[in-house]
């Protein structure tokens, strides 16, 4: 029984030992009613809830840390180190909450971050290293700095200072690029010029109109040193604060670069073409899309693509074109000439065919219609209408190469309606025994035809041949006719002489 009784008692013990143990590493702090600062060491563990900020910065030793846990407004409370309390480097945590002081006074390095500061703040250890005021996350409105260390006041993680006072002293100032830093004051920022750099951190944060001289002073435009000022880094990639503007946004091609004026203002300040920005233009000929780049200069970073129009030009309808008509009708042999091979043609201005040459052969009587093309740089122009007309007919009834004709051609050209008629008679001839022989063509008529097709008629003693035939499109020479004639002279003269010889017998 004593024996289980000593078991116990240990089990017990070593129970306490580890509650003991654990307490020691996880007991926190309980702030009371009012306190606004807990104050952690360099492991986090909590040494103290304090009501007055004082107390905390009292109370806190090297890199230990500041946690405001309830807003803090005190505009004519001080805070600072006793001279036992010199050579600490403090991070003061905002925790998202705003303290409002007088001033805090510093000899080391200060850490703020997350969370509202205003007041002013000073360090007076000249000289001194690893002594840097670093704001992260912070906005900071503070009507007068004097950082007086080597190391000077660092700006990050999207840290805003507005210096609403008379006084900005401090050697050196580095700023990340979601920084701002913006001056509202008479004597805007000084440099103490005991290190060469002192503004290099922030040249590429200036804006157009000032400079950095000599890295301790920022100048304006008149070399006085600069006040109301905005150091930031700005970047044409900045769509809340940049306005483009081009002028022209459309033209009309004419074979000429097309660069249009580029305004660009930053923050509803315009800026300068060739001090804060560039431009270069691309596709800016032809028809079509142009481009405008714009490129930051000196201290504008960035750039950005503008587009613009370039339209295709009109083109005038054709002139100077010359319609040849057929030759005959229904020969298809019309022509247009003066052509160019930029122009399309076509005879119900809905399906076009190119132009390959400067004159159309081949063509039927009609309407034509011919235009300039459509290309690249040009819509297609106006069409232009060209008749081509229609051939002659010809006279039915004149003699070709290829018709008979009799012994007395008609002078006369019949037409479609009328008819021709032609009679040759031989002289009659006697002899003793008066016989009689007459030799009599047949009554030939002839009616013209219509269109492509004639008639002609070829008559010999005592018979009548029609032909008919296409025309061949050649003019009647009469050669058939003068044929025709001699062989009935041919003969009569053998009627003749035959009855010359008879009449000799007889006798």
């Amino acid at each position: 029984m004593k024996s289980k009784k000593m078991v116990t008692g240990l089990i017990m013990a070593c129970i306490f030992a580890v509650v003991i143990f654990a307490g020691k590493n996880s007991v926190k702090v309980q702030a009371a009613d009012g306190d606004v600062a807990i104050v952690t060491d360099g492991n986090g563990d909590e040494i103290g809830s304090y009501a007055a900020l004082a107390d905390a910065f009292a109370a806190a030793q090297n890199g230990y840390t500041i946690c405001i846990i309830s807003d803090i407004y005190d505009p004519s409370a001080t805070i600072g180190y006793n001279d036992s309390e010199r050579n600490k480097h403090i991070i003061m945590d905002l925790n998202n909450k705003s303290v409002t002081l007088l001033s805090m006074n510093f000899d080391y390095s200060l850490y703020v971050k997350n969370g509202t500061l205003n007041c002013g703040i000073t360090n007076a250890s000249v000289g001194f290293t690893n002594a840097m005021l670093t704001l992260s996350n912070v906005k900071f409105i503070t009507d007068s700095i004097n950082w007086m260390t080597k190391d000077g006041i660092c700006l990050n993680n999207g840290s805003n200072v507005t210096l609403n006072g008379s006084q900005c002293w401090f050697e050196k100032l580095e700023m990340d690029t979601d920084c701002v830093f913006t001056v509202q004051n008479s004597n805007g920022l000084s440099n103490f010029g005991n290190i060469a750099d002192g503004f290099d951190g922030v040249k590429e944060f200036v804006p157009e109109g000032l400079s950095v001289e000599g890295t301790t002073i920022i100048d304006d435009e008149t070399g006085a040193k600069a006040t109301d000022f905005i150091l930031r880094y700005r970047s044409l990639s900045d769509d809340a604060d940049v306005a483009v503007s081009i002028d022209p946004k459309t033209y009309v091609y004419d074979g000429k670069e097309k660069k249009p004026a580029v305004t660009v203002s930053y923050g509803g300040k315009t800026l300068t073409e060739g001090k804060s920005y560039s431009c270069v233009y691309a596709d800016n000929t032809d028809a079509g899309t142009a481009t405008v780049t714009i490129k930051g200069e000196n201290a504008m970073h960035g750039q950005i693509v503008e587009e613009f129009t370039i339209d295709k030009a009109k083109q005038k309808v054709p002139t100077g074109l010359v319609a040849t008509a057929e030759t005959v009708d229904g020969k298809n042999d019309g022509q247009i000439s003066n052509l160019k091979t930029s122009m399309e043609y076509s005879v119900d201005k809905r399906k076009w065919l190119d132009c390959e040459s400067t004159v159309l052969k081949k063509l039927a009587d009609g309407n034509y219609y011919v235009r300039y093309k459509e290309t690249k740089n040009y819509y297609a122009s106006p069409a232009a209408k060209v008749v081509v007309k229609k051939g002659n007919v010809p006279a039915t009834n004149e003699p070709t190469t290829n018709e008979p004709t009799t012994n007395e051609p008609s002078t006369e050209k019949p037409t479609s309606s009328e008819q021709t008629t032609e009679k040759v008679t031989t002289e009659r001839q006697t002899t003793e025994n008066p016989t009689t022989e007459e030799i009599t063509t047949e009554e030939q008529t002839t009616e013209v035809q219509p269109s492509d097709e004639k008639t002609d008629v070829a008559s010999t003693e005592g018979t009548t041949a029609v032909v008919s035939k296409t025309e061949s499109g050649a003019p009647n020479t009469g050669d058939d006719g003068n044929v025709a004639l001699m062989l009935i002279v041919m003969m009569t003269c053998l009627l003749g002489a035959a009855g010359v010889v008879v009449y000799r017998r007889v006798k």
